[in-house]
C-alpha cells in the first residue's frame, strides 16, 4: 500500500505532467499560464492563512492546500513527503479535496449560464480551480470542445507546478525545524504569515 501511495503516485503524476506540450502551453500564451500560476499559489497561501485562523493544525492545512492548489490527491501524497504528516491528516486531506472538487465539477457548469460565461472562459475556470484532473475534465466537457480543451491546458500547467511548490514546501518546512533536531526528524509545519 505505501509502494502504490508513494511510488506510484509520484511517477503517475510525474508522467500527467509529461503529457502537455510546449505547443499547448504557447497556444494559451502568458496569460493563460498566469491564470494557473495566480490560482495555485493563491489558493495555497490563503488555504494555510485560513487554516492557521481557524486553528488547524499547520501539517493538515499544508495537505489541503496543496491538494486543493495542484491536483488534489497526488499533490497531497507528494507533500506529505515534505512535511510527514499524520496518516490520519493525509486522509482527511484527501477526503475533503475528493468531496469539494466533485462539487465543483458538478456547480461549475450549473453556473455556466448563470455567469454568462463563454467557453474560453467556462474552460479558463474550471482548469484554474477544479481541484482533480478527472474532475477538471468532467466539467469541462460541460462547456464543449474548447472549454474542455482550455481546462485540461491549464489543469495541466497546474500539475506542471508541482515540483516547484513542493521545492518552497521542502525550504521552508526545513528552514522551521527544531535546532538540534536530526535531521530525520519532522519538521515542526511553518506559519505562512
Amino acid at each position: 500500500m505505501r509502494f502504490a501511495a508513494k511510488t506510484l503516485l509520484r511517477l503517475a503524476v510525474a508522467l500527467l505532467g509529461l503529457q502537455i506540450t510546449l505547443a499547448q502551453v504557447a497556444s494559451l500564451g502568458f496569460s493563460g499560464f498566469a491564470i494557473a500560476a495566480a490560482a495555485l499559489f493563491s489558493t495555497f497561501f490563503v488555504t494555510l492563512w485560513l487554516g492557521d485562523r481557524l486553528g488547524v493544525a499547520r501539517s493538515l492545512s499544508a495537505l489541503i492546500a496543496a491538494g486543493s492548489s495542484i491536483c488534489g490527491a497526488s499533490a497531497i501524497a507528494a507533500a506529505d513527503a515534505q512535511i510527514h504528516a499524520r496518516d490520519e491528516d493525509v486522509a482527511y486531506a484527501v477526503s475533503c479535496v475528493t468531496i469539494f472538487g466533485t462539487l465543483l465539477m458538478f456547480g461549475f457548469p450549473l453556473a455556466m449560464p448563470a455567469l454568462g460565461l463563454d467557453a474560453t472562459q467556462f474552460g479558463a475556470w474550471s482548469g484554474a480551480a477544479i481541484h482533480e484532473v478527472a474532475q477538471v475534465v468532467g466539467a469541462g466537457v460541460q462547456g464543449g470542445e474548447e472549454a474542455l480543451t482550455i481546462a485540461v491546458v491549464i489543469k495541466l500547467c497546474r500539475v506542471l507546478m508541482l515540483a516547484p511548490l513542493l521545492i518552497v514546501m521542502g525550504l521552508m518546512a526545513s528552514r522551521f525545524r527544531p535546532e538540534g533536531a536530526a535531521t530525520g526528524t519532522k519538521p515542526r509545519w511553518f506559519r505562512p504569515f
